[in-house]
C-alpha cells in the first residue's frame, strides 16, 4: 500500500509512505523530483496497466487542487 500527503492539527502534507503488511512497517518512500503541494481529500487510485500509483485533487486550507499526478514507485 502506498500513501500520499494527509493532514494533522491543522497541517497538510506531502510525504510518500508505503506500508508492508508482512512485517507491519511503514517506510517514508522520500521520492526525487517534484512532488504535489501538501494536501488531504485527495483521491488516489493503482494504475495496474501502467503500474503507477494516480493522484488527484484534494485541498489545502481554502486552497483546492484540481490537479493529476502519477507515482511510479
Amino acid at each position: 500500500m502506498v500513501l500520499f500527503g494527509g493532514s494533522a492539527a491543522g497541517s497538510v502534507f506531502n510525504d510518500t509512505w508505503s506500508y508492508d503488511a508482512a512485517t507491519n512497517t511503514w517506510t517514508d518512500l522520500q521520492p526525487a523530483g517534484a512532488r504535489p503541494a501538501g494536501r488531504d481529500g485527495q483521491a488516489a487510485v493503482y494504475d495496474s496497466d501502467a503500474g503507477k500509483m494516480i493522484l488527484f485533487g484534494g485541498s489545502a486550507a481554502a486552497t483546492f487542487f484540481d490537479d493529476t499526478w502519477s507515482y511510479d514507485g
